[in-house]
């Protein structure tokens, strides 16, 4: 697709997406700025209200109420627009900010459309730079290697200490079946996330030590992968909330391990545990619920649990399908 329909299909989608979870979708999940004491009209219209908005996503996300983290970014996003309009760099930091809430949801539709929007306005750096890893990440969910590898290495140009870059080039070399390159900068990604003294621990080091790990299983060395995801699990749930969508993310990506090492029973245990994990975070209908199951289903049945597994199966199944028609349907509205 040309780039210019590629852009109006982009604006057309984010646009519609704002309509339904702008500032009442937020609303109903957090606290509005307007209510606060001592806020003005004029204030709740402005930077501090989107400050505000954005100050809430985080918190959020960090209890891993991931849907309530995007809600707080679309009206964040929302005020942006109305504040400053769709051109102003401003408002193409929050639409990345968005974006970047969205891709925490595998929502990779919305994702897009929204980082391809805000690429339009987006300052040099660091905002240009955000865009191409949240476009290689994409790529490499949509298994685009190519897409993803000139993404990445654009970002990485603009930002060669950035470990979010790195990983993403790491990622995206790694779909490649660039191994040892991916193994590389991944460590590189590792060790400036380490190096950083922001606060009491680096929640991005997880990321990346998941990255490493996710290579190695994808290179079937379940033993080298132990360690990165064993400690990217042990950050999650020091840095997160117990219950946060990432710690389900990290028991999968293990069960994945342990049953590779010929250790069925835990790995099953693992998959049921990071169920219950996004079940009690009120996640019940997402990709990542679909993919324990369908991980769940195959490691039943290679243990002769067919009736389980064909259970799972059939719940993972009914998910995938649900996001594919969700997706056509969002492209059909363009």
């Amino acid at each position: 697709m040309p780039v210019a329909i590629r852009l109006a299909a982009a604006l057309t989608v984010m646009l519609a997406t704002l309509a339904p979870h702008g500032v009442r979708a937020a609303g109903d999940a957090v606290e509005r700025p307007q209510a606060a004491a001592g806020t003005t009209r004029d204030d709740a219209a402005g930077p501090r209200s989107a400050s505000r908005y954005e100050a809430l996503a985080r918190l959020a996300f960090h209890n891993g109420r991931l849907p309530d983290a995007t809600a707080a970014q679309h009206s964040r996003l929302t005020l942006s627009i109305a504040a400053y309009g769709l051109d102003s760099p401003r408002t193409a930091k929050a639409m990345v900010a968005l974006a970047q809430a969205e891709l925490d949801q595998l929502r990779f539709l919305d994702a897009e459309a929204l980082l391809l929007a805000a690429g339009r306005a987006a300052p040099p750096d660091p905002t240009q730079a955000a865009i191409l890893i949240g476009l290689s990440r994409i790529a490499v969910a949509r298994g685009e290697p190519d897409a993803a590898v000139r993404d990445a290495e654009r970002a990485v140009g603009m930002q060669p200490h950035s470990a979010a870059a790195l990983r993403a080039l790491g990622a995206a070399y790694g779909a490649d079946h660039r191994f040892e390159d991916a193994k590389r900068l991944l460590n590189q990604a590792i060790a400036t996330d380490r190096a950083d003294t922001s606060g009491p621990g680096n929640p991005d080091t997880a990321r990346s030590l998941s990255q490493l790990g996710n290579l190695y299983l994808h290179a079937d060395r379940f033993d080298d992968a132990l360690a990165p995801l064993e400690e990217a699990a042990y950050l999650d749930r020091t840095l997160l909330d117990p219950n946060h969508p990432f710690v389900a993310d990290d028991l999968h990506d293990l069960a994945i391990a342990e049953d590779g090492l010929k250790h069925p029973s835990l790995a099953t245990q693992m998959l049921k545990q990071g169920l219950d994990i996004l079940r009690r975070s009120g996640d019940q209908t997402s990709l990542r619920v679909a993919y324990c199951n369908l991980e769940l289903a195959r490691i039943e049945r290679e243990s002769g649990d067919t009736k389980d597994a064909d259970t799972h199966f059939r719940e993972g199944r009914h998910l995938l399908h649900t996001a594919e028609d969700s997706d056509r349907d969002r492209e059909k509205r363009i």
